[in-house]
């Protein structure tokens, strides 16, 4: 037994020499480079391709099993250029003898030195290695293995687990791919690799690093990767630490042309247990750091995963650059400096959810919180939630973003506002609810909803508790310049571009909105409410209220662009308005007072105010009861006309007032030209009538008011003039709006002076005349009833004598 265990031995001594003296001998004996013609013809014959073979071929055995090879290349297929197809500097593989009789695999540094690749595709569809895998792809198709799953690890890995690699280092490689088909070209230059030796279950380098470009989309950049790698292939457990990616990039779809970026984190997965997690995450982007970790469940099928994220501006001027002439003029980069975002969510792709539990934004001095949920995010995403925004300074906000303010009435507006809302949202569609802006000592509340983004539905409810606009608007001038007609229009005139005609055709508006209490040129209302709709091009205002001045307001108001030249349509009526106290708010002088009660049905054409005025078509009526015209005092316009006619001086200025007891009329208006004829004036001392018209475009005047005095004048201020009384007094009003002119026309208030005067004394000597007409006619009835008794009496004593004769005569007998 002894002998044949020496046997052995020196059986196996002789073997393991023998192998040792070939591995020495045979590289010693046998030069590789003597193949050379023959291996490029081996080529030739199977792939039809050149193998040029330029540097030197060495072999190794002992230790190590392997091959150095020099510069070589790939000749290209046919049609795609004199660029070689593949081609490599140096290439070194070697794998030490000894351990693959204990069959595992122990390999020495791979160095791969100057590889370049240049694939390609005709616009026929025909690549450059079709020659090469023609053979592979006419055979059959081998039945595909069955994937290893999760819990079952493949044979593979077990192989893998006696793998022991001295590292791997790839430097200047090039990989081209020219697909004519699509259009497009990607480079990937100056590539270089380096791994340090691997032993699994233990921690080796990797970095890389490559220029890259692109000509869809067009791009050029470089890129850097290195990280700290673990792999526990029979665990399944993969470690990537301390893992940092690099990008400079160049291309005109980044906001301002470049973007540099770098990326570190901590990254490690457990496919057994279809676990993940990143920690330690820190990605800095063109002045923005992004800061968190992230927690993944499932992995492997539809992964879950929670975490947290840290948003912070770092560099504003470098985030801003990029946007800087979108941005407004006078915005300064630094009031974005120190900007925050933080927020902590839960992901889950197997539910379809999302729901970011805490977000909170402090940016630009505001204080932002809020909440979201999101279904269905993959098929349909649907998210809701709630926004508030903490009270903030409005006036700061918008200084902070170079956006200069007005100058308002009162500097103290816009020093205090607060928003919150809650909200869903989807694809093509978004509400808000519970909405609550307070803005000064203003509340705005209510709900709003827009549907389909592409032609969007507005619905909206809102309500506003007060509201002084005053506040708001400019200050007032101190010497405001009176309007003429011609300046009006100009500072008004405007025209609808047809996108904006487009626009407003499109709209679809549903709405209300009410406003508890506001003033708006000084005019103030309460209880204020419009519905507007808004379809096909019609938009409508109605039904409209409000109360205002111990009255009320009612309109229907459309604004119609379904045709060229938008249509405007007013119903309005105004009724128990106290007018002295609006007027004087609104005009700063109470021009007319009393109860007023208006309407008007008006039409015109176009959005130009000289346009409008021009094709005002309509009538409209009036009437104020128990009230005066202030800034006209007809009876002192008398009493100086009639002065002047006697030619005495003129009375001292009295009050400039007309009290009425009512005032009615209705006018007619038909391309801009106003017409009354039926104004009527009742008041103790007037019985008033008027016709004329105004101009609205012009607005020249031609009134003319008839004044019948029915009292005395004394009532308005003035000494008695009762021999005017019983007289229609004319006044003409000429000039224009702003500069009325007045003129009782004295030749015919002198005429019907005159003609009384005439008609009196005509009146006394008929009169007269008809007295002693009288006087005459009784005279002479006296004379004739005198002759007639005369003759009656005479009658008598003749007829008493003839009976007396005749009596006498009888007696004769």
């Amino acid at each position: 037994m002894k002998k044949t265990l020496k046997i052995i031995a020196w059986l196996v001594t002789a073997l393991v020499v023998t192998v040792v003296a070939a591995a020495i001998i045979i590289p010693l004996v046998i030069d590789p480079n003597d193949y050379r013609d023959e291996i490029s013809a081996a080529v030739k014959e199977h792939t039809g391709r050149e193998l040029t073979i330029e540097g030197e071929i060495e072999l190794s055995l002992f230790p190590w099993l392997g091959v150095r090879l020099g510069a070589m290349q790939l000749s290209n297929a046919e049609g795609f250029g004199p660029a070689p197809f593949a081609r490599i500097g140096t290439a070194d593989v070697r794998v030490k003898l000894l351990p693959l009789l204990r069959r595992e695999v122990e390999m020495e540094k791979i160095v791969l030195h100057g590889l370049e690749a240049n694939l390609g595709r005709r616009a026929d569809g025909s690549s450059n290695w079709d020659d090469l895998v023609g053979a592979a792809a006419a055979a059959p198709a081998a039945p595909a293995e069955k994937k290893p799953t999760a819990a079952a690890p493949a044979e593979p890995a077990a192989a893998l687990a006696a793998l022991a690699l001295g590292g791997l280092e790839l430097r200047d490689a090039k990989v081209v791919w020219d697909d004519r088909q699509a259009g497009a070209r990607y480079a990937v230059e100056h590539l270089n690799l380096a791994i340090s030796a691997i032993r699994l279950n233990e921690p080796f380098d990797i970095a890389l690093e490559f220029d890259v470009d692109s000509s869809q989309p067009q791009l050029r950049g470089h890129l850097r990767f290195a990280s700290h790698v673990t792999l526990d292939l029979q665990g399944q457990k993969y470690r990537l630490d301390t893992t940092t990616l690099a990008a400079d990039v160049q291309s005109a779809l980044i906001p301002g042309g470049k973007a540099s970026a770098r990326l570190q984190a901590d990254v490690q997965a457990d496919l057994k247990a279809q676990t993940a997690g990143i920690a330690g995450l820190r990605l800095e982007a063109q002045g923005v750091t992004v800061q968190g970790k992230v927690d993944a469940a499932n992995i492997l099928a539809q992964p879950d995963a929670r975490g947290s994220l840290q948003i912070a501006v770092s560099d504003a001027t470098t985030l801003l650059a990029p946007f800087q002439a979108q941005l407004p003029p006078g915005m300064l980069p630094a009031s974005l400096q120190g900007t925050r975002v933080d927020a902590a969510f839960d992901l889950s792709l197997g539910q379809q959810t999302v729901k970011v539990s805490t977000l909170n934004i402090q940016a630009l001095g505001l204080a932002i919180k809020g909440q979201l949920e999101g279904s269905r995010i993959i098929d349909a995403p649907q998210f809701n939630g709630r926004i508030e925004l903490d009270e903030f300074v409005p006036q700061d906000l918008l200084a902070s973003l170079g956006i200069a303010l007005p100058e308002m009435a009162d500097p103290s507006a816009l020093t205090k506002a607060a928003l919150g809302f809650d909200f869903a949202a989807g694809l093509d569609h978004a509400a808000l609810s519970k909405l609550q802006l307070r803005f000064d000592d203003s509340t705005l509340t209510g709900t709003a909803s827009v549907r389909n983004f592409q032609q969007p539905a507005l619905r909206y409810d809102l309500t506003l508790d007060t509201v002084d606009a005053d506040r708001y608007l400019p200050p007032p001038k101190e010497q405001p310049v009176p309007a003429t007609p011609a300046t009006a229009a100009a500072a008004g005139a405007t025209q609808l571009p047809p996108e904006t005609l487009a626009q407003l055709r499109a709209l679809d508006v549903e709405g209300t909105a009410r406003i508890g209490k506001l003033k708006v040129m000084n005019l103030r209302s309460s209880d204020i409410h419009a519905t507007v709709k808004a379809k096909d091009g019609l938009l409508r205002v109605y039904p409209v209220g409000a109360k205002l001045y111990g009255g009320g307001y009612d309109g229907n108001l459309s604004f119609d662009v379904r045709g060229n030249v938008p249509l405007i349509g007013m119903d309005e009526k105004l009724a128990g308005v106290q007018a002295g106290p609006l007027l004087k708010d609104f005009m700063g002088k109470d021009y007319v007072t009393g109860t007023a009660n208006v309407s008007a049905r008006l039409t015109a054409r176009g959005v130009d105010p000289m346009d409008v005025r021009k094709s005002l078509n309509g009538n409209a009526s009036f009437s104020f009861t128990d009230g005066a015209v202030n800034g006209i005092n007809i009876a002192q316009l008398i009493r100086n006309a009639y002065a002047a006619y006697q030619k005495q001086p003129a009375p001292k200025d009295e009050v400039r007032s007309t009290d009425f007891a009512a005032i009615s009329g209705s006018v007619t208006i038909k391309d801009g030209l106003v017409t009354n004829t039926d104004l009527k004036a009742n008041s103790p001392l007037f019985r008033v009538e008027g016709r004329g018209t105004a101009h609205l475009a012009t607005e020249a005047l031609d009134y003319l008011v008839r004044a019948a005095i029915v009292g005395t004048l004394e009532g308005q201020g003035g000494k008695a003039l009762d021999d005017l009384k019983g007289l229609t007094v004319p006044l003409r009003i000429t000039g224009s709006f702003t500069e009325p002119k007045f003129n009782v026309e004295l030749g015919a208030l002198l005429d019907e002076k005159a003609k009384q005067a005439l008609e009196a004394e005509k009146k006394k000597v008929q009169e007269a005349l008809a007295a002693e007409q009288r006087k005459a006619k009784e005279a002479a009835a006296a004379e004739k009833k005198k002759a007639q008794q005369k003759l009656e009496e005479e009658k008598k004593k003749a007829r008493e004598a003839a009976e007396q004769k005749l009596k006498d005569a009888l007696k004769l007998r």
